[in-house]
């Protein structure tokens, strides 16, 4: 019997006295594209639409390539959840997600930036839809935690 959607999240920490300048601000657009799609999410919604996963990707998409970082984005920006494993099929937020977002269906928001033999960074939230409102479960990270 299924109890429950799988959760997916992601916090960045940095081992060390002061996180470098690179990552910081990598860091800074990341968290900045993941509270856009929050935000255009939530427009949506209350204009009594659900946006499709492709919409969404590409508000995150269009804020990275503002600041020519977009071939570092190297995933799509998120996917339902599953009951039967992590990444589920009802939609996905990325170049091919023509599905709608629907109600009561968790999905991560999950923009990333990976300089290739550097470093990676990405945040990740889970959330879902609950008459045409958007729901974050558990806190947003907006600090890199100091470990």
């Amino acid at each position: 019997m299924d109890k429950g959607y799988f959760g997916d999240i992601t916090w960045m920490g940095f081992s060390g006295k002061t996180i470098p300048k690179e990552i910081q601000n990598t860091f800074n657009h990341v968290i900045k594209a993941r509270n856009l799609a929050i935000k255009f999410i939530e427009e949506e919604l209350s204009k009594n639409r659900y946006p499709r996963g492709i919409d969404v990707d590409n508000v995150v998409r269009n804020y990275f390539k503002k600041y020519d970082i977009e071939k570092y984005f190297i995933h799509g920006t998120g996917h339902s959840l599953g009951l039967q494993k992590c990444h589920g099929e009802q939609f996905n937020l990325n170049q091919k997600g023509e599905k709608n977002l629907m109600e009561e269906v968790p999905f991560t928001i999950e923009p990333g930036i990976y300089y290739n033999n550097k470093f990676g960074v990405r945040s990740e939230i889970d959330c879902y839809i609950k008459n045409k409102k958007l729901k974050i479960s558990g806190k947003i990270q907006d600090e890199i935690i100091l470990i």
